[in-house]
């Protein structure tokens, strides 16, 4: 693997996507799906259940050219990777990368949430180590939630009683209405592109060591999407700002948005580094 690799872990010390089942007997469609299913994601592609996933050791400039590939049955693995001759009109593309940007960011405000109330992660985890992370969640935090404009988020204490089939029946009185300012969604999406551009990150780092599977490996699928469409896909603050504001305009009026038919060792002690940086230093 590339030197770069190492970005992926460097914050905390110091495959060909499967088919769908359905598809795999039938012809392709005429036309790519461009509404993605839950297989269809970066974190479900990529997961690997019985070894570990190449996900963290992936450069992002590599994964996004895998992301924006897609299958022959859908034409990304993330809604950041919209284009406008996927859809029927900029307005249209603008919202599904709103859309990606969104469920990035929720994703990540579940795993922080999950950090800060889980008192067995806490028990298990360096306190030292936890606290360098929760100290750069915590200002990360307001800013995910500002950009997080999704339905269905699952909170802790709503687990044992949800089904899958209820959540997707959630009524939309239950979701996020206090939608944010223009100038708060420009100033979040300013902060969480400093984020992901950094070299290193404590928080990045502990969703790795901590992602042998379920949530917190999807959100770490989460954030190195978000970096890989920075770094592959050009993505800038302006363009992220104004992706946002097409989610948070269409959700405010109602509408879902138009649409038409280095080695393993050297890579992971880069990502660590931010966490442990005595790791390196030895």
């Amino acid at each position: 693997m590339a030197a770069n690799d190492s970005a992926s872990v460097a914050g905390l010390f110091g495959a060909a996507a499967p088919s769908e089942a359905g598809d795999r007997a039938t012809d392709p469609p005429a036309k790519k799906r461009i509404i993605l299913k839950d297989n269809d994601s970066v974190a479900a592609v990529l997961f690997r259940p019985w070894e570990a996933s190449p996900l963290d050791m992936t450069p992002p400039k590599e994964l996004w050219s895998y992301i924006a590939s897609g299958t022959k049955y859908v034409q990304y693995h993330s809604d950041l990777a919209a284009q406008t001759h996927h859809v029927d009109s900029q307005q249209a593309c603008d919202y599904r990368v709103g859309v990606g940007l969104s469920r990035h960011a929720g994703l990540l405000v579940n795993i922080i949430e999950r950090l800060r109330t889980d008192e067995y992660l806490k028990l298990i985890l360096d306190k030292d180590v936890y606290k360098k992370a929760m100290a750069e969640a915590k200002t990360l935090l307001p800013f995910l939630q500002t950009l997080n404009f999704g339905k269905g988020s699952m909170h802790r204490g709503e687990q044992d009683n949800a089904g899958l089939r209820g959540l997707r029946k959630r009524n939309r009185d239950e979701e996020k209405k206090d939608f944010p300012s223009e100038p708060d969604i420009d100033a979040a999406v300013a902060e969480v592109f400093a984020w992901l551009e950094r070299p290193a990150s404590a928080l990045r780092g502990l969703l790795v060591v901590l992602s042998a599977g379920g949530l917190p490996y999807a959100a770490m699928a989460g954030e190195r999407t978000l970096r890989a469409w920075i770094q592959g896909g050009g993505a800038t603050v302006e363009r992220a700002q104004v992706a946002a504001k097409a989610v948070r305009s269409a959700r405010m009026t109602g509408s879902e948005g138009a649409s038409s038919s280095a080695s393993l060792t050297a890579a992971r002690e880069q990502e660590l580094s931010a966490l442990f940086p005595s790791k390196r230093a030895a």
